[in-house]
């Protein structure tokens, strides 16, 4: 499911520095008092870590009434719906996705696990065929070849992530110590494979293989200082042309500025105390800060901390 389809979620583009999401417990949640950046992070963690996708759909079910939500969430909520029998529902959201963004389409849906169930529903044969007609159609001049490479090695990455999320999570130490060690393993053989794209080719753009460009971010930052400090200037380009969010440079940024011990300027790097909430690292200037973030495209740090504290217990 999420190992393919769920990309580039905050926990996973800080696995290197950021803690644990803890398990969701039972009992009355308010789900009107978070925000959907914890509410979005708290589905994710009954998924992943707690394995509780009965839990994963109660707050899907009031994520997706957000107007914050993106045609991705309705997709998700459907993965978690049909993973639990639920399959109109699961259709329904498949269905409110496409209606609310005309052009979104998604390249894993004939092929995800999770969707099987829905195969042999009435109302799958038309969902499927028009996410195809959409691919086709926007993706007809792109390089099909590169997004099928850029995809499998995003894939691989983010499929490892959850695995020593998971592990660390309800496993003991030494299996996520071993499960950190076929991370490394994983991260090497993705950043050759990803290098090499970029030292002959370049940053590819968005108008070559479409949304896969995020894949040179996505390795990137899991990287270390001297290939992100080598590839900055092409990721520089990048923002420049559309081709990296201002979210995702903020924390290529920051990245950087906490590997050589200096001020982050947008926060998005956070540490864990021994009580278990966070704390941002030094800042260029904490007066200015929400408002490079606004301009990012990124919360206020106040709701970004307690977001992630709320996702891990501790408010």
């Amino acid at each position: 499911m999420k190992t393919i389809s769920f990309f580039l979620t905050a926990i996973l583009l800080s696995i290197s520095t950021s803690p644990l999401l803890a398990q969701e417990k039972t009992g009355a949640i308010d789900y009107d008092s978070m925000s959907y950046a914890t509410l979005n992070a708290k589905a994710d963690s009954c998924i992943f870590l707690a394995k509780d996708p009965e839990t994963a759909n109660e707050m899907f079910n009031h994520l997706l009434l957000r107007k914050e939500c993106v045609p991705q969430n309705w997709y998700n909520g459907a993965c978690v719906a049909a993973s639990i029998g639920k399959n109109e529902l699961a259709l329904d959201r498949l269905s409110q996705g496409q209606k609310r963004n005309k052009k979104w389409y998604s390249h894993f849906l004939d092929n995800d696990k999770e969707l099987m169930p829905l195969h042999s529903e009435n109302r799958w044969k038309a969902l499927s065929e028009e996410n195809r007609r959409r691919k086709d159609k926007a993706e007809k001049d792109f390089d099909r070849p590169l997004i099928a490479e850029l995809q499998d090695i995003v894939k691989d990455d983010q499929a490892v992530r959850y695995q020593y999320l998971y592990a660390r999570h309800n496993s003991s130490q030494a299996a996520a110590d071993s499960m950190l060690k076929v991370m490394a393993a994983v991260d090497e053989k993705n950043e050759a494979r990803l290098f090499k794209i970029l030292d002959t080719r370049g940053w590819v753009s968005h108008k070559i293989v479409g949304e896969s460009t995020h894949a040179f971010y996505t390795i990137l930052i899991h990287s270390g200082l001297e290939n992100q400090k080598k590839y900055l200037p092409m990721a520089q380009q990048a923002l420049k042309h559309g081709d990296m969010t201002p979210s995702q440079y903020a924390h290529y940024e920051d990245r950087i500025n906490d590997f050589e011990g200096k001020p982050q300027r947008y926060g998005t790097m956070l540490y864990q105390k021994e009580d278990g909430t966070y704390e941002v690292g030094r800042l260029v200037n904490s007066k200015k800060v929400d408002r490079w973030r606004k301009k990012a495209g990124l919360p206020p740090l106040k709701e970004y901390i307690a977001s992630m504290q709320t996702a891990v217990g501790k408010k």
